[in-house]
Order: C-alpha cells, then structure tokens, then sequence
C-alpha cells in the first residue's frame, strides 16, 4: 500500500496466538508510517507458524507555499498561487490554484496532489488604508497673486508639475495633482483647480498739465470699490493741485489694481494792460500785452500791440506757451473837450456869461484868459482851453443881440381930471403883463395909483413901464417934470432929486407891483441903495409933503 507522509497504515495479522513482525512488534495489530516491507509470522494454537509480508510506500506531502505574509494598500489585491497540484480547496471557498485578495485577513489553501497527498498553507494579508491627502477646495486668485498648496506630512511626493516638496506655490490657471507615498509605501492623490482672474484694468489716462483755476477729471472706470490717494472712494474726482494722484480699483473677484497720474498746474500768465487811461483827442495810444504765444483783443485783432485813438473798453485774452489764458482790460478816456452852445441870443441890453471851466488854462479871442467871459455884443467868440494833461481844444459861440421893444406908458407921472377914466396904452407888442394882474393890450384906470406893464416881442424880449395915476387936478401935472433919478442905469446907488418941492417918503416897486423898499426922505434929495436888487426894470415913486405923487423908471444892472 501506499500512504502519505504523515499518516499510518494499520496491519492486522489476524487471530492468532503468537505474532512476531518485523519491527519486533508481538501485537495482532501494528501501525506504520514509514516506507518499507513489513512481515509477520504468526501461530496458531497448534503451534504452526506462517508468514506474511507487506510493502509499505509512504508518498512525501505536496509542497504548498503561499509565500510570507504581506501588505497591501488599500484598493490593491494581492494574488495567492498555491502551485501545481490537482486539487485546491480554499479558505474563501475558491478551488483554483490563483486567487486575488483585498481585503485584510488570513487566507488558507489544502492542496492534493496525484497520490491523493495533501497538504496545507495560510497567508495574513495587511491591508493598509491609502494615505489621506487633502489640497484643499478649488480656489481663484489674481493676477500676480500666488497660491501655496499643502500636501501633508508624507514620505513622498510627486506634483504634476514635477515637484517632489511637501508644500508648492502655484499662480498660473490649471488642475495641479500630487500623489503621496506614506511609511507603508500607500500612494494617494489629490487634485486642485486653480483659476487665476485678470487683474482689472485700470487707466487713468497720461499726465497732464493744466492751468492755475481749471480742474481736470479722474476717472477710474467701473470698478467695485475705490482707494484714492486723496482718501475718496468714487469713481471720478476733480483735481486741482500738482502732485502725483493714485488709485487702487477692485473689480467684483476682490483682484485689486493702481494705477497713478501726475498733474502739473501751471501758472496763468500775467497780462497788464496798465491802469485806466486818458488820452488827447486826436492822439493815438499803443496798448501793450506782452511777450505771450498769442493774443487776442476785443476789438479782433490778434497782435501784441494795438494803437487806439477813441474811447472805450479795450480787453485782451494772452496765452502763453501751456496754453494758459488770461486777460486784462483797460479804460480809455478821452480828454475833455470844451463846449459851447453854439448861438446864444440875448436882448439889446442884457448880457450874458459863457463859461468854459473845467481846464487848466484859458485864452479868448477877446484876450481874456478867465474861465468865464460877459458878453453883450453881437458877434462869434471863441475859446481855446488846455487841460491838465496839456491837451488842446477849442470851441466858438455866436451871440446874436435882439432888439428890446420900446414901450412907453406916456409920461412917467400923468394927472387927470378925477372921474375920467384913462386908457394906458403901451404900444403893439406880442405879450402884456399888467401889474393889475391883466394881460391885454390896453386897461382903463379910474383910481389913483402906480400901474406898471411889462411887454414882450416876436423876440421875447421884455420891456417894462410904469405910471403914477393921480386924480388930482390938472395943475399938479407938472410935479413929474420936476423929478431926477441918476445914475441911471445903475448896480449900487440911485440919487433922487425933486425940483421945486419937498419929499416926504419914496416907493420903489417891481415889474409886477410888488412894493420892495419904502424909504421916508426929508427935503429935495435922496439917495436909495439898490445893490441887493436884481438886475431888470424898477419904478420910484415920490410922494410929496403936499401929497402929491410922481413915478420914474430906472433899470438895475449886474
């Protein structure tokens, strides 16, 4: 027979009475395992003997080796190879001769081989979990930012970019992946998305200058948020001030982005036309802007000088080599030129003054050199005055002399019979003014009295009489023939004389009636101040002692 190493094989003998084998055993029964021929002899009871033998071979175990035991990672497997036999029978339940195990544990195979020998082997397998590795969630930053990604504590690393490190900084757009190794030789990855978002795009445009009172805008575009330089936070500002000015703009990622801008100021230029001037009529002034890029007056002109000979506003607008404006204007005058009326009329007469003041220095053409002149002959008369500048002008006047109407009440004292009206008749004349306050021709008197008239004529020159009314018989007609007033005309005093009788008081009246000095007198003579009178035509009346009256004329001149 034939058995495998490890097992026996059970020789019974039979029933007998003696055994005697040939391992020197003396039992019916004997086992053995070891390859060899095996004989007995035995006895029975009549003491005969006979003789068996037996060849054993013991078949050598099959050889199963699963190999030492291992680790694995988790997500690997591991393939177990029992070897070449006939049969397999598993501790997974397979019966193939390979089988893949993932998962920790210890696994057993029995195989048997052509002899039916069987043998049997086992295999702890060590799953190790994968290292945990973990770059964090995807992530977006700016332009020129960068980002550090963290793969943890392990034995090693591969990036995708080629880096072995723990720690890498990325900054350009793109999955970046690394795979650990840890102490167990366990790999594990990660991946990581990185968005990298443009930079806004911020321009504030070139560097400018501008002039001194002008401002220039700022504008920053549209942006999220704004940090200026200045402390504000909008999109535009106005500026006024050289210096450099900044901007910092987030757009809506949180990327931020400057830019700056400097800014020259310059001054305006300085234009002085002068002050306000005066000028001679006739002469010519030259106005002077200044040395400038160009110009331009308010007249049109475009020159750096303008010759100006009239009066008025003159302005100019300068720029200068930035550009700059500025303007001035000035005020010219022309010097006072003198002038007369041109005609003047007067009465036969009168007089009247011209006045050329207002000047320096004067020269007629009569000779004088006074501001004023009296004139009261018909004739041209001119004047040539200077001013304080020394400027010259010259003017004429035409004084024309109309005749005065000649007027005549008749007498300058008349007596009448009492009781007959008397008609008072000044002649033909264009206007009449009654001291009765009546303005025809001719009134009709009955009452004692002085009655004055003052006429004009188609020239309006003004004439004037006056008569005394006396009802008191016709031998006093004679008392005004014996009346003297002298001088006459006159601008201070008036003599008075009467001839062959005695003054008791005198009248003087107006053109209109009115009585202005009542003077009592004592004797054939007086004499009137008349130097606050004004000039023109006044009446005297003189009333006697034996009261009787008589009225004279006389004329006040200035």
């Amino acid at each position: 027979a034939a058995i495998c190493f490890g097992e026996s094989h059970n020789l019974n003998a039979g029933t007998f009475n003696a055994y005697n084998w040939s391992t020197g055993a003396t039992t019916q029964l004997i086992d053995v395992n070891t390859t060899g021929t095996y004989a007995v002899t035995v006895t029975d009871g009549n003491g005969c003997e006979n003789s068996d033998s037996f060849v054993l071979t013991v078949n050598a175990l099959p050889i199963v080796n699963l190999g030492a035991d291992a680790a694995i990672c988790f997500g690997e497997s591991h393939n177990l190879n029992a070897g070449t036999f006939n049969a397999y029978n598993w501790s997974t339940g397979a019966t193939t001769q390979l089988i893949d195990v993932n998962t920790a544990g210890t696994y057993a195979v029995t195989v048997t081989d052509g002899n039916g020998c069987e043998n049997s082997d086992s295999f702890v397998l060590t799953v190790n979990a994968l290292p945990i590795v973990n770059l964090g969630a995807d992530a977006v930053i700016c332009f020129g930012e960068s980002h550090n990604l963290d793969a943890g504590t392990f034995n090693a690393y591969n990036w995708s970019t080629g880096a072995t490190t723990q720690l890498i900084d990325v900054n350009t757009a793109g999955t970046y992946a690394v795979t650990v190794t840890d102490g167990n030789g366990c790999e594990n990855n990660d991946s990581f998305v990185l968005t990298v978002n443009a930079l806004p795009i911020v321009n504030l445009g070139a560097d400018a200058a501008i002039c001194f009172g002008e401002s220039h805008n700022l504008d920053a575009g549209t942006f999220n948020a704004y940090n200026w330089s200045t402390g504000a936070t909008t999109q535009l500002i106005d500026v006024n001030t050289t210096g450099t000015y900044a901007v910092t703009v987030t757009d809506g990622n949180g990327c931020e982005n400057s830019d700056s801008f400097d800014l020259t100021v310059n001054d305006l230029p300085i234009v002085n036309l002068g002050a306000d001037t005066t000028i001679c009529n006739g002469s010519t002034y030259t106005l002077d802007a200044g040395l400038f890029a160009s110009f331009l007056w308010s007249s049109g002109e475009v020159t750096q000088t303008l010759d100006v000979n009239t009066l008025g506003n003159y302005a100019v607008t300068v720029t200068d080599a930035n550009s700059c404006t500025a303007s001035d204007d000035i005020n010219i005058e022309l010097s006072v030129i003198i002038v007369l009326p041109g005609e003047v009329t007067i009465c036969e007469g009168d007089f009247t003054s011209i006045d050329a003041s207002g000047f320096e220095s004067y020269l007629w053409s009569n000779g004088s050199t006074s501001a004023s002149v009296i004139i009261s002959e018909a004739g041209v008369y001119s004047v040539t005055v200077t001013d304080i500048l020394g400027c010259l002008s010259s003017d004429t006047i035409e004084l024309t002399v109309n005749p005065s109407p000649i007027i005549d009440l008749g007498g300058d004292t008349l007596v009448y019979e009492p009781g007959t009206p008397v008609v008072l008749n000044p002649g033909s004349f264009t206007t009449y003014s009654w001291s009765t306050s009546e303005t025809t021709p001719t009134i009709t008197v009955t009452t004692d009295g002085t009655y004055a008239v003052t006429v004009t004529n188609e020239f309006d020159c003004p004439a004037s009489d006056s008569v005394v009314i006396n009802f008191v018989g016709i031998a006093d007609v004679a008392f005004e023939t014996a009346l003297v007033l002298y001088p006459n005309p006159t601008n201070s005093y008036l003599n008075v004389k009467a001839d062959g009788y005695r003054m008791d008081r005198i009248v003087v009246y107006n053109a209109i009636g009115e009585a202005i000095i009542i003077q009592s007198v004592s004797g054939n003579e007086a004499r009137i101040d008349v130097s606050k009178l004004p000039a023109g035509i006044f009446f005297l009346n003189v009333i006697s002692t034996e009261n009787k009256a008589a009225m004279k004329s006389f004329k006040v001149v200035r």
